[in-house]
């Protein structure tokens, strides 16, 4: 409706200039007739002219001109053989008309567009009324409509195949991964959905993959987790247990009844060492945020404290170091732990000594501690849950140490030397 309404102006205007410009040649050829000849033009329709150039005359087929005296207009009588049929109700608007040129819409059956001027030609007074018929602008119009309805609905087709395309494009993998979410929401877990897009879409698909194999992982550590620690708590309480029973039943002597709630109680210990260790273990992996306490700490001072602490421990190994001195951006607690779960390691399995260095390197901090124990029977392993190379070990502490250096943004590596063992700390610097 509004492409109509601005067209319908467009062309009413273009044809007011239609009529005007026509109109005006007629005006310049009328003045060049001698006075006998514009005698036989008054008060008739339009008539060629060999000096408006063809296209002119292409444009003027469509606007009826006609010349009229003053006099002619007030005569009561009415002007005959007009192609314009209102002239006679119109001839008091044309007299009262003040302006030289004025245009005028006038509606009969149809719309006719009419320009009216006022022009002295030859010592006469003439009125020139030019006109056309509403049905050369309607006809544009409704071509125009029509071209533009056609048009419209070749778009509309086009558009709703095109967008029919694009919508199962984009709500067949939506509803592929949609599919695939449900499954990994109940624990079913499927393979991995491949669409070969690297659009958003692909990219969520990629992350349900990502986010299924997480959970897949984390399932599997439930699961070992939980038959391990049945596993190894069921030991200790069928021990505490059995040896309870016995005292109450009186098997066991008087004299034994120390020993076996000694024996009680170390079994008790071994349980709380592991519960302790689960819960610290879990603490690290799901609430990191509690060790976020990092400051800077004097790696020298720091690592000969940690070390000496050992020292004391036995007279059988002997402890060195080569320690250089710098700042490190730590958590002194759990970080201390780390390094005591890798010096206790060392201490259960070296022969006669265990050393301690630590130097700056030009991207990281090193800090290596080796004993000259038997090597590793799988040194890539160690750090996995429950990976123990025996000797009363519960196989968390590794674990603990890798996840509490992974935390500080360092790495940590086992290796197997000529010698013994090496476990190998890299810390990044700070920028």
């Amino acid at each position: 409706m509004i492409m109509n309404y601005s067209v319908r102006n467009f062309f009413e205007k273009q044809t007011f200039e239609t009529i005007e410009f026509s109109q005006s040649k007629r005006i310049r050829t009328t003045e060049r007739l001698e006075n006998n000849s514009l005698e036989n033009v008054l008060d008739t329709i339009t008539f060629d002219d060999d000096n408006v150039s063809q296209s002119a005359q292409e444009l003027e087929r469509s606007v009826n001109h006609m010349f009229l005296t003053k006099k002619r207009l007030l005569n009561a009588e009415p002007i005959a053989n007009s192609k314009l049929p209102l002239i006679n109700k119109i001839k008091n608007t044309i007299i009262l008309q003040e302006e030289a040129t004025k245009r005028y819409i006038f509606k009969s059956t149809q719309q006719i567009y009419c320009v009216v001027t006022k022009a002295e030609i030859k010592n006469q007074d003439l009125y020139i009324v030019s006109f056309m018929n509403e049905t050369y602008t309607r006809g544009l119009i409704t071509s125009m409509n029509k071209s533009i309805l056609s048009i419209l609905i070749i778009s509309l087709v086009f558009s709703s195949i095109f967008a029919q395309f694009i919508a199962r494009r984009i709500t067949n993998p939506l509803k592929l991964v949609e599919h695939q979410l449900n499954h990994i929401a109940h624990k079913e877990w499927q393979d991995d959905l491949k669409l070969n897009r690297q659009d958003e879409i692909g990219r969520l698909a990629t992350s349900a993959n990502i986010m299924q194999r997480a959970l897949q992982e984390k399932e599997r550590d439930e699961k070992n987790f939980i038959q391990t620690v049945s596993h190894d708590l069921k030991t200790p309480i069928m021990v505490i247990r059995s040896y309870a029973q016995a005292v109450l039943d009186g098997i066991i002597a008087t004299d034994d009844i120390q020993n076996s709630i000694q024996l009680i109680n170390n079994e008790a210990l071994k349980m709380d060492d592991k519960i302790r260790s689960l819960i610290y273990l879990y603490t690290l992996q799901n609430q990191p945020n509690v060790f976020d306490d990092f400051k800077s700490v004097d790696s020298g001072p720091y690592l000969e404290s940690l070390m000496t602490r050992f020292q004391y421990t036995t007279d059988n190994i002997i402890f060195s170091s080569q320690l250089e001195n710098f700042q490190m951006h730590i958590n002194e607690k759990t970080f201390s732990v780390a390094l005591e779960n890798i010096l206790e390691n060392a201490l259960r399995f070296a022969e006669n000594s265990i050393e301690l260095t630590c130097k700056e390197l030009d991207n990281a901090y090193e800090i290596k501690i080796f004993n000259d124990g038997s090597s590793l029977t799988n040194p890539e392993r160690i750090f996995q849950r429950y990976e123990t190379e025996s000797k009363a070990n519960t196989g968390l502490g590794m674990t603990i140490t890798k996840e509490i250096i992974e935390h500080h943004k360092g790495k940590i590596n086992a290796y197997n030397e000529k010698n013994g063992v090496s476990f190998i700390i890299h810390l990044a610097k700070l920028l």
